[in-house]
């Protein structure tokens, strides 16, 4: 007998996917969000795990307990869509609303059933099971938690959770960092050896045929719009970027294309995460799109200090890169970018930066190979110039070892830095039309739904006491003798503080042996290092600003006490009252941002104050001294009309002073004193080099910046006053002896 049934067979879960989500709190020990995804047969996002007749069941065995469970008003309640739905995913066409977000939820202590859960760990070692059960089916994770010998000063750095493998740009206790170290050299020397570049490059190949072909039939009306899971990589198809759809691009708007956080006045209880600049408005769109296509932008000069745009390189599995780290991107600033016919491009010098008529369009075709070679005149360090609208780019990323050799979406910044008072963050132009083209010139645009990612680009926190830090005088390691570190590269910097804490502080290992670790892990992880091929041997990485120099150093803070920075602020151009001319000066940009400690640094750093050049108290000769302190603490004398710079510290014990210099050459550049790769080779100037020189920029007096130099003096509050009005600081460090503590 032939079955007539049209019957489809019911769709289950196929696998359980578990991710912390976000960390919460500075406490003794670190409270976790963990989020549990469930995939189903059918491919039918359940992002509110409402689809299965019960929620999800969390259990814990042996080690930390569950705190509480995200809910929503009602399990089987009313949800609010998110985005538009689409009919591919709605296995009953009938406007299903299993795609869409809940309307928000709260935390229930105690309370074990949830999409989200809140995980503690114990106060000491420990291991465990975390698991979830929904739809039939049981996710087990195991938990380890790690403590660190007890130290006074630094005993709630180092107690948090990490799951299989260790990663240390973003969960280090920094007093095992040599261990972690070799530990992840040896596990990325392992996989480099299953790892076979010109496969890659062929299945990237092959990926993008396939993705041409479907878009080809699209436009001919041949095939449907969504993009078939089969032909899409599994992490490009991920929860943050699903549902990738062919549309045209005249009908979307640019809110349903770029995730955007604005400039914006820090609040101690409203901080955003990831160290963004205050003064910069962030503007990001994630893509993809076949070999030889390409992905166009077509906006209006924005009304601000400085513009770029940095996309993703050309994909280079020699390269690596993933989660905000690891190669180079490919810039354009705004200086090169040619307007327009009959249009104004108001970042020249002499420029009218009030033109009405400021349009630009911008090309990126997207390839694979070496990012160098495929953009050979932009691609020079240090100053990144080259005179054309168009580069080469990636059609998507590869990670490497530490995405586990996955493919993830490409990558595009566009920074607005200093929008001018009143235009608003986005600096008073509406954001680029985004476009995509293929090399015969037929036109459309890979939509996706980036709900998720955009609502984690939102995300901020309040700061916290790291109690019991406290009101503590900083150690030796960052005594009155030590100066600034600089960047070469986010990541990188990030190792290189957890190791001098592991030194200083615990005395666990030597500078010898971090020395001889840390330039080994960056070359085996990124392909990245002083004496590596280029881009590997960069200073610039991924996210970091092209043209920004970064210079960074670790202040503590102790109770009734001040910071003070005495130095010289190279020019800028004035551009924030709405300047009617763009002028040359000696830099495009200055600030100095105080970025929030986060124990081992598990939360990515928040922002925690904004200073630009422009808010600074300069003398004739462009001298300042900004002063930092407690509002309790405030010295009566800091005060504006005494030529004082000064800002609250916050509730934090710990900060990282991060200055940002931006140059643009030849318009906007000290050549001189520029702390470029050029001036400061990497060699010298990056402290895990075994060549590395402090008295570059690495002791608290002047060197290579020499006037320029930021000199660090820290003082009681009554020692400030003593200065009296109009306080003069000299270029040596004013410190006590004892305002430096011991071990």
């Amino acid at each position: 007998m032939i079955n007539l049934s049209t019957d489809k067979e019911k769709p289950k879960v196929e696998r359980l996917e578990v991710e912390p989500d976000g960390y919460w709190g500075w406490g003794i020990y670190e409270p976790i969000e963990f989020t549990v995804t469930p995939i189903w047969s059918d491919g039918v996002s359940d992002l509110d795990c409402r689809r299965a007749d019960n929620p999800p069941k969390w259990e814990v065995e042996n080690y930390g307990k569950i705190e509480g469970a995200r809910t929503y008003n009602d399990y089987k309640g009313k949800i609010t869509r998110i985005g538009p739905l689409d009919i591919d995913d709605d296995p009953y066409n009938v406007g299903s609303d299993i795609l869409n977000y809940g309307p928000g939820g709260i935390y229930i202590e105690g309370k074990k059933e949830g999409r989200q859960i809140l995980y503690r760990t114990g106060h000491s070692d420990g291991e465990g099971k975390l698991k979830v059960t929904y739809g039939g089916i049981t996710k087990i994770i195991p938990i380890v938690g790690k403590k660190c010998e007890k130290n006074d000063l630094v005993q709630d750095y180092h107690y948090h959770v990490y799951l299989d493998k260790v990663s240390l740009h973003e969960q280090s206790e920094s007093d095992k960092i040599i261990d972690q170290l070799q530990h992840e050299i040896t596990a990325v020397k392992k996989f480099k050896q299953s790892e076979d570049y010109d496969s890659i490059e062929e299945e990237v190949y092959d990926f993008s045929n396939k993705l041409e072909k479907h878009i080809r039939r699209w436009l001919d009306g041949r095939a449907s719009a969504k993009i078939p899971k089969e032909i899409i990589p599994k992490w490009i198809r991920s929860p943050k970027h699903k549902n990738w759809t062919l549309k045209d691009p005249n009908i979307l708007s640019e809110y349903d294309i770029w995730h955007t956080r604005g400039a914006f006045n820090p609040e101690f209880k409203r901080t955003y995460i990831f160290a963004p600049e205050p003064y910069c408005s962030y503007n990001l769109i994630t893509y993809m799109g076949p070999i030889g296509s390409k992905l166009i932008f077509e906006g209006e000069f924005p009304h601000c200090r400085f513009m770029d745009i940095q996309m993703s390189p050309p994909l280079d599995p020699r390269f690596p890169l993933t989660g905000g780290i690891g190669a180079a991107e490919i810039p354009i600033v705004d200086s090169d970018i040619d307007p327009l016919p009959g249009h104004i491009n108001p970042f020249r010098v002499g420029a009218d930066r009030t033109a009405n008529n400021r349009s630009y369009r911008v090309e990126f075709e997207l390839a694979v190979g070496n990012a160098v070679e495929l953009n050979p005149e932009v691609m020079v360090p240090p100053y990144y110039r080259a005179s054309s609208n168009s580069r080469k780019i990636g059609p998507c990323l590869y990670t490497g070892f530490i995405g586990d050799g996955s493919y993830q979406p490409g990558i595009g910044w566009m920074r607005y830095y200093a929008p001018d008072k009143g235009t608003g963050p986005l600096a008073g132009v509406p954001l680029p039309k985004i476009s995509q083209e293929l090399s015969s010139g037929e036109e459309f645009i890979i939509w996706h739904d980036w709900a998720l990612s955009n609502r984690r680009v939102g995300t901020y926190v309040a700061a916290k006491e790291t109690s019991p830090i406290g009101p503590t005088d900083p150690p030796e390691f960052i005594g009155n003798q030590v100066g600034w570190q600089k960047l070469y590269g986010l990541h990188l910097v990030y190792v290189e503080v957890f190791a001098q804490q592991a030194i200083g502080l615990h005395r666990y290992g030597t500078e010898e042996e971090a020395r001889r670790l840390i330039p080994e892990w960056d070359k085996v992880m990124y392909g990245r290092g002083p004496n590596q091929p280029p881009p590997g041997n960069y200073e610039i990485s991924c996210t970091t600003c092209t043209y920004i120099n970064y210079l960074v150093r670790i202040l503590t803070l102790g109770k009734n006490k001040v910071y003070a920075l005495t130095g010289k602020l190279p020019k800028t151009p004035k551009t924030r009252d709405g300047n009617p001319i763009m002028e040359s000066a000696e830099a495009r940009y200055w600030s100095m941002t105080r970025i929030h400690e986060t124990p081992g640094f598990v939360f990515p750093a928040v922002a925690m104050n904004r200073l630009m050049d422009e808010d600074v108290i300069v003398d004739d000769q462009q001298r300042y001294v900004i002063a930092f302190s407690r509002e309790e603490d405030r010295p009566s004398n800091a005060t504006e009309e005494n030529g004082i710079t000064w800002q609250a510290w916050g509730p934090d014990s710990i900060n990282y002073c991060l200055i940002r210099w931006l140059s643009i050459s030849p318009d906007w550049i000290l050549p001189e004193y520029a702390p470029n790769d050029k001036n400061i080779a990497w060699t010298k100037g990056s402290w895990s080099q075994p060549d590395y020189d402090k008295s570059i920029i690495g002791e608290n007096k002047p060197g290579f910046l020499g006037p320029y130099h930021p000199i660090i003096h820290y003082m009681s509050k009554e020692e400030f006053e003593d200065l009296g009005d109009h306080p003069k600081l000299g270029r040596n460090p004013n410190w006590k002896d004892e305002y430096v503590r011991k071990f």
